[in-house]
């Protein structure tokens, strides 16, 4: 029992020092992008504080180095990826993304206050899906294990996945000719998200990685709720109704045929 509440105790300063990180960079986050009138400026914050944490924890934890820096290389190559993904397509667009958009017509004069919530919130669940991290870089035993291997094995396979599924959907785009039409090649032939799928098996990497961690078990609650997140709430959901508006018949047509999350062969016509 003494030794739970040690390594309990252990962990906490660490997980203030990351409270504190988060609540001042999604304020400085939320200042610019009122100034900016482009709260899309969240997605790049929360992309990127994901890898800055898993750093810190690697650095200020006291596990074996072999687990602090392994967890922490993974993290850290898809958060900047991903934050540059984000960066180069918001430099595209002109206007506001229409999701964000939305919401400052819905809210009207109490659109700063709500973002400002908003943004908090989404610090916070940086915080809580962080802890498979957490928890690993405290881990002291000398060796990576068997399902640290298979995680890292996992992370490669789906990494090298979703950076696909995002320079696909790229390319299609860049071709004038695409406008208006859905991306149907590659991997988005099997599936209508399957950089979100992907996605998904990456949080699923970081919780085999922490599995077998004192309190490693409780971890799988990361993985859970980021499938929440991809399939119920911010994810497939608002890209799904973006995607009608915009395409109508072509879409729908589009979604009778294809998988919509986990790739699969295609429903013939």
């Amino acid at each position: 029992m003494g030794s739970v509440l040690f390594s309990l105790f252990s962990m906490l300063p660490l997980l203030v020092c990351s409270f504190i990180f988060e609540f001042l960079l999604m304020s400085d986050t939320w200042y610019f992008a009122m100034k900016q009138k482009n709260a899309a400026l969240v997605d790049m914050a929360w992309s990127g504080s994901f890898g800055v944490i898993a750093i810190f924890y690697a650095l200020a934890a006291s596990g074996a180095p072999i687990r602090r820096f392994a967890i922490a290389a993974m993290v850290a190559c898809w958060s900047f990826r991903l934050v540059f993904h984000l960066w180069q397509r918001m430099k595209k667009e002109e206007e506001e993304d229409p999701r964000y958009a939305a919401m400052r017509t819905k809210w009207g004069d109490k659109a700063e206050q709500n973002f400002f919530a908003m943004f908090q919130f989404q610090g916070m669940t940086v915080l809580f899906l962080s802890l498979p991290f957490l928890i690993s870089t405290n881990d002291q035993w000398t060796q990576l294990r068997t399902n640290e291997l298979i995680a890292i094995a996992l992370f490669i396979v789906s990494f090298i996945g979703e950076s696909m599924a995002d320079k696909q959907l790229k390319d299609f785009k860049a071709i004038s000719a695409n406008r208006g039409n859905v991306c149907d090649v590659g991997l988005w032939h099997y599936s209508r998200h399957p950089n979100y799928f992907f996605e998904w098996l990456i949080w699923c990497a970081y919780y085999v990685f922490a599995m077998n961690s004192q309190f490693g078990i409780w971890t799988i609650s990361a993985p859970i709720l980021m499938l929440l997140f991809l399939t119920k709430m911010s994810g497939i959901p608002l890209a799904e109704k973006q995607s009608l508006a915009s395409k109508g018949e072509k879409y729908i047509a589009y979604q009778q045929r294809t998988s919509p999350f986990i790739p699969w062969f295609p429903k013939k016509a």
